[in-house]
């Protein structure tokens, strides 16, 4: 139950974090437009600004979740500065020639560019906040490793990398018995299987 609490804590940090990313893009992008565009445009006196606003945000939200730019801590950084880049300026690309469409002109680009750049800075001073608050929140999976052979051990090595992720806290051989690897697995949140033998490998399974 204590393990169901912490993961729907951090579907709701990582929630609450792409809401604040989302707004932050959406705010640069009205001011951007307020101060450069407003008057080559049509004006939005009225509401129109918010629907212009809207269809923004939706846009990169719709590119952020289908090329997994709002899965923070589950992929690398890296990857996940790469991916919201590429969004951001296809967002922005395709909002050029929204606004191209109208004012029924072709309109400077610079603005747009200058946008494009200010998001990439905010993208990556999110993307590294927010890995931070990961690692604070995160606890390591605790881990029982039940091996068939002294070479599937080198597994744990590779794994080691994700100490956020990944904390074997204890190692058993097949060769101990199958109600002693059942006594073993009570005590951790996950099982991994390396190298087992299919015949217990599978009375495990069911188990």
């Amino acid at each position: 139950m204590s393990k169901i609490k912490d993961e729907d804590r951090k579907l709701l940090i990582r929630r609450g974090e792409a809401i604040l990313q989302i707004i932050l893009f959406t705010a640069l992008y009205f001011l951007m437009w307020k101060i450069a565009y407003s008057e080559m445009t049509f004006p939005y006196l009225g509401r129109g600004k918010y629907i212009l606003m809207g269809v923004y945000a939706i846009f990169t939200v719709l590119l952020f979740y289908y090329s997994d730019s709002f899965n923070y801590g589950n992929v690398k950084i890296s990857d996940i500065i790469v991916s919201q880049w590429i969004s951001l300026f296809l967002v922005n690309f395709v909002t050029y020639w929204q606004l191209c469409l109208i004012s029924n002109v072709m309109i400077t680009a610079v603005p747009m560019l200058l946008l494009t750049i200010l998001d990439a800075a905010v993208s990556l001073i999110c993307c590294y906040l927010y890995n931070v608050i990961y690692l604070k929140t995160q606890s390591p999976r605790d881990i029982l490793m039940i091996y068939g052979s002294e070479d599937a051990l080198e597994l744990e090595s590779k794994m080691a990398v994700r100490t956020d992720k990944y904390l074997f806290s204890e190692k058993v051989s097949v060769e101990e018995g199958f109600e002693e690897i059942c006594k073993k697995i009570k005590n951790h949140d996950s099982v991994l299987l390396n190298d087992v033998p299919a015949q217990i490998r599978n009375d495990i399974l069911k188990y």
